[in-house]
C-alpha cells in the first residue's frame, strides 16, 4: 500500500494589529483581545483528512509574543 501524500498548512506570524473601522493600527501598549485558532486551516486540514491525506498546521502566529517574554 502506498503511503499517505502529506499536506503542511501554515499560519504565518504577523504582527498584532487592532482595526477600527477602516484603520489598523500596531497595539503596541494597547489592551486587545488574544487571536483566535486558524480555524480556515483546521477546516482546510479535516478536508484534506477526509479525501486521505494527511495534514498538519504550523501555527507562527504567537512567535514573536512568545519571543519578547
Amino acid at each position: 500500500m502506498a503511503e499517505k501524500k502529506k499536506i503542511l498548512l501554515i499560519y504565518p506570524p504577523s504582527p498584532v494589529m487592532n482595526r477600527e473601522d477602516r484603520c489598523q493600527q500596531p497595539v503596541k501598549d494597547l489592551l486587545v483581545i488574544p487571536p483566535l485558532p486558524p480555524t480556515d486551516l483546521m477546516y482546510m486540514a479535516a478536508v484534506a483528512e477526509e479525501i486521505g491525506l494527511e495534514a498538519k498546521i504550523a501555527d507562527y502566529s504567537l512567535d514573536e509574543a512568545k519571543s519578547k517574554k
